[in-house]
C-alpha cells in the first residue's frame, strides 16, 4: 500500500511539547525530504506549542560517489562522508527557514557508500535543526556487522529548547542497545565496550531530562523492549521510527506505543497514514 500524506495519528495531547514522525519510506535528501518536514511543522504550526518534531533514523538518505573497499571507513572518509550529512542537514535548516518560533527538528540522516560488494550505510546521523544552527550526533554503538566508524569523544547530549537547564541524550537507532540489561557481560570486543561504557555514562548524566530515539524501521512491538524498561530515572524516553511494512493505523499506533516509556509525558504522533 503507498503511503498517505503526512497526518495525525492517533487522538495526540494539545499540550504536546514533543511530536513524532512516523515515515513509511525514506526520503533522497532534495526536494522531496523537504517536504515531509514542511509537511509536519504545518500540521504542528496549527497549534504553536510543539518545541520539537522528532523523526525515524534514516528518513533522509544520500550517496557517495567515492568507492570503497574497507569493512569500515577511515577516518578520513568518516570526516568526508559527516561533512556531507552536515551539509544536507544545513540546507535543510536554510530551505526551511526555521525561527524561534518554530519548533526545533532531530531527524535522521544515512550516508550511503558503495563498495564491490554493496552499498552500505557509512555514516548514520541525528540532526538536530534549531534556529541558530545545526548539530550532528553520529552513532555511537554501530551493530557489529554495520560498516560506521565512530569517532572519540563526541557527546550524545544536546539543548532542549523547552528546558534550557536541561539536555536530550540521543540514541541512534541500536545505541539503545547500551542500556540492554546484558549487554556489559556480552560486550567482548574492547572498541565494542568503550563505546557502550561512553552511552552509558552519557546517560546517566545529571542534565539529562529526556531520551530521544531514533530508529530506522520497525515492525515488531518488542524490538527495543529491554532498552526502554531499563531507561533510568523518571525522565521520559521516546522514539520515532520508519514504518514501511505497516499499513495499518492500529499496528502503527501499537508500535508508537512500545516506543514511549514515560506515559504521562504528553506527545504529539504523525505517519504517512
Amino acid at each position: 500500500m503507498h503511503p498517505g500524506p503526512l497526518r495525525r495519528l492517533g487522538p495526540g495531547d494539545q499540550n504536546a511539547q514533543v511530536a513524532r514522525l512516523f515515515h513509511r519510506r525514506c526520503r533522497e535528501a532534495g526536494p522531496e525530504a523537504l517536504k515531509i518536514l514542511k509537511d509536519g511543522l504545518s500540521l504542528l504550526g496549527e497549534r504553536g506549542r510543539c518545541a520539537l518534531l522528532l523523526t525515524g533514523a534514516g528518513l533522509v538518505w544520500a550517496s557517495r560517489t567515492e568507492l570503497t573497499d574497507h569493512s569500515r571507513p577511515s577516518e578520513t572518509e568518516s570526516d568526508e562522508i559527516t561533512e556531507q550529512a552536515h551539509q544536507i542537514a544545513q540546507k535543510l535548516r536554510d530551505d526551511l527557514g526555521l525561527t524561534e518560533d518554530n519548533p526545533e527538528i532531530l531527524l535522521g540522516i544515512d550516508i550511503f557508500t558503495e563498495s564491490r560488494e554493496r552499498e552500505r550505510a557509512t555514516g548514520q546521523f541525528a540532526a538536530l535543526l534549531t534556529a541558530v544552527g545545526v548539530t550532528l550526533i553520529p552513532k555511537g554503538l554501530p551493530r557489529s556487522d554495520e560498516a560506521v566508524y565512530v569517532p572519540d569523544g563526541v557527546s550524545h547530549l544536546v539543548k532542549i529548547k523547552w528546558a534550557r537547564r536541561q539536555r536530550a541524550m540521543v540514541f541512534v537507532c541500536h545505541d539503545v542497545a547500551a542500556l540492554h540489561r546484558r549487554g556489559e557481560a556480552t560486550t567482548t570486543r574492547p572498541d565494542r565496550r568503550d563505546w557502550r561504557s561512553a552511552l552509558v555514562g552519557e546517560t546517566g548524566d545529571a542534565s539529562v531530562g529526556i531520551g530521544l530515539h531514533l530508529v530506522h524501521d520497525m515492525s515488531k512491538v518488542g524490538s527495543f523492549t529491554d532498552p526502554y524498561n531499563n531507561w533510568g530515572g523518571p525522565e521520559p524516553l521516546l522514539g520515532a521510527a520508519g514504518l514501511s511494512g505497516i499499513d495499518h493505523e492500529r499496528d502503527a499506533l501499537a508500535l508508537a506505543a512500545a516506543l514511549r516509556r514515560g506515559d504521562d509525558f504528553p506527545v504529539l504522533d504523525l505517519w504517512e497514514g
